[in-house]
């Protein structure tokens, strides 16, 4: 894959999810070789600054462009900032649906932190629901779900089409 970015929005009640999305980001970063690092990146929108222990990742935190933008606005505006996202994180948000929805829409396939209650439009054909749990186990499902998706392109291109075919799905019911 040429580039590989990866999205979150960051809200103050989803701070530990962030945390976790950033360490397993992180697993993934340090496991790659010099060409696949200049190759991924992870974009954060939100409301509140960039957290002190980001700036502490050394060569991760060069990797991570945090946005400090308005996230109330509604989704459709929201995911427009992001620049270019192959996957997008779903964590606890007011509007997780409409979140769901424009990133299947836009053939963005979904990681949802939120298990499959919460984001029935999320399946395994155009994304994945992790089941909520321990943090640091989280981690390292979403580190090996990162690398998975980064290092076969074929699965993540299938992906993004299934989004699509799945959001138009949704609209039907």
């Amino acid at each position: 894959m040429v580039n590989f970015k990866i999205g979150a929005i960051y809200h103050p009640d989803n701070a530990l999810e962030v945390q976790t999305a950033i360490r397993a980001f992180s697993d993934f970063f340090e496991e790659l070789t010099p060409k696949h690092k200049s190759r991924v990146s992870f974009q954060v929108l939100s409301e509140a600054p960039c957290p002190v222990y980001v700036y502490t990742l050394g060569e991760v935190a060069a990797k991570i462009d945090w946005k400090e933008v308005n996230t109330s606005i509604n989704s459709t505006l929201c995911l427009q900032l992001f620049d270019d996202v192959n996957l997008f994180l779903l964590m606890r948000s007011k509007s997780q649906d409409d979140f769901v929805r424009e990133s299947l829409k836009r053939g963005m396939p979904v990681i949802s932190f939120l298990g499959n209650d919460t984001t029935p439009l999320v399946n395994i054909s155009c994304g994945i629901s992790m089941r909520p749990r321990e943090q640091s186990s989280v981690a390292s499902e979403l580190t090996e779900h990162f690398e998975n998706i980064y290092f076969d392109e074929a699965a993540h291109q299938l992906m993004c089409k299934n989004a699509i075919k799945r959001a138009n799905e949704a609209l039907r019911l």
